[in-house]
């Protein structure tokens, strides 16, 4: 982590609105980038397959190293 995020006026700032710190691996999560989308169905996209990659290809500690859908599917009450 850089010392800009961890900077005490830094941290100060993100709490104002309420959001909180994690630390995380460069890239893991993903990071996010700005970028401007040409029409809304970009976004949509991108959003999709995010959520796509998320639920279906990462391994989650908190999970027991399973993906998020993995986990849903173990851990949720089943059907009668």
């Amino acid at each position: 982590m850089g010392l800009a995020v961890q900077g005490k006026e830094f941290q100060a700032e993100i709490r104002c609105p309420g959001i909180r710190s994690a630390p995380a691996f460069v890239g893991e999560p993903e990071g996010i980038y700005l970028h401007v989308f040409e029409t809304l169905e970009e976004p949509r996209e991108v959003m999709g397959a995010f959520i796509e990659r998320y639920n279906n290809g990462w391994l989650l500690q908190r999970h027991g190293y399973m993906t998020p859908a993995r986990a849903c599917q173990q851990f949720s009450p089943k059907a009668a």
